[in-house]
């Protein structure tokens, strides 16, 4: 269930034009799942602009210690710049969260593919934590428009292999031993050699991630491959129906049924 929580920024580093963040959050912590949204403001903040709060998907979380990590952008385009002017250690953050449903790995998943960019991405580094902890072999392909959007390797767990490109995600769905000229159901394919795939990417990378799927798998069946719809959430009740997005089961909140969603009911 969703609720107001108050947490205290501990410490914030720079890496390129990436912000992270350890926020002191007990409560939070001991709940909160990776590709959940929590809608963030500053709790000593006397404007009401702007009215809607940030809409976060927080990098990792250790329940023992009581800590959250997000790793937020300076860039425009990633919606968060205003926050990080309030975001400094000893600061407190106003939390409305956990919202919606978050990211679950299927008993059975030996080998796990994430791939994403923008805000969604911090999801995918958290579900790194999770999935190691289960001992899945990871693969995390991850994009930007800039170099200086590139998560530093050594925020991930060791033992998972982690590729970024500037340009196009495809590149990185080719498979991994190199050459385009393999056959096109290679099992060095990460898409191939997946057992679980998790996704955050903006509508055209999700389009082409799709045809990927289409073109490299012989069988996608329901519970396979689950994106995070990363976009900014209103009221993160349900109450605004501002978050409506069409599936094959009919229109869905991405508040309450999302923001994970199985591919194939988007597809």
């Amino acid at each position: 269930m969703s609720r107001f929580y108050r947490a205290t920024i501990r410490e914030r580093r720079a890496f390129g034009k990436l912000i992270w963040l350890e926020l002191e959050a007990p409560e939070l912590a001991a709940h909160l799942r990776p590709g959940q949204a929590l809608l963030v403001r500053p709790a000593d903040m006397q404007s009401a602009d702007p009215l809607l709060r940030a809409t976060i998907f927080h990098a990792g979380s250790n329940a023992k210690q009581g800590t959250i990590t997000f790793l937020l952008s300076d860039g425009e385009e990633f919606q968060q710049a205003w926050l990080l002017q309030y975001a400094y250690p000893s600061s407190t953050l106003d939390i409305y969260g956990p919202v919606g449903r978050g990211f679950e790995l299927d008993p059975r998943t030996g080998n796990l593919l994430l791939v994403g960019e923008g805000p969604g991405l911090a999801a995918l580094v958290a579900l790194t934590q999770q999935a190691v902890a289960r001992r899945i072999s990871v693969v995390l392909l991850a994009a930007a428009s800039h170099s200086d959007y590139q998560i530093p390797a050594f925020l991930l767990p060791p033992d998972v292999e982690y590729q970024f490109t500037t340009g196009p995600l495809s590149e990185l769905l080719e498979p991994l031993a190199g050459s385009k000229k393999q056959p096109l159901f290679s099992s060095n394919a990460p898409i191939v050699w997946a057992d679980q795939a998790c996704v955050s990417l903006d509508p055209l990378s999700l389009q082409d991630f799709v045809q990927q799927l289409r073109a490299q798998r012989l069988r996608w069946t329901p519970g396979f491959a689950f994106a995070l719809i990363a976009e900014q959430l209103a009221c993160g009740s349900g109450a605004c129906f501002g978050c409506m997005l069409e599936t094959r089961n009919g229109w869905q909140l991405r508040c309450k049924d999302g923001p994970i969603f199985d591919l194939k009911r988007l597809a």
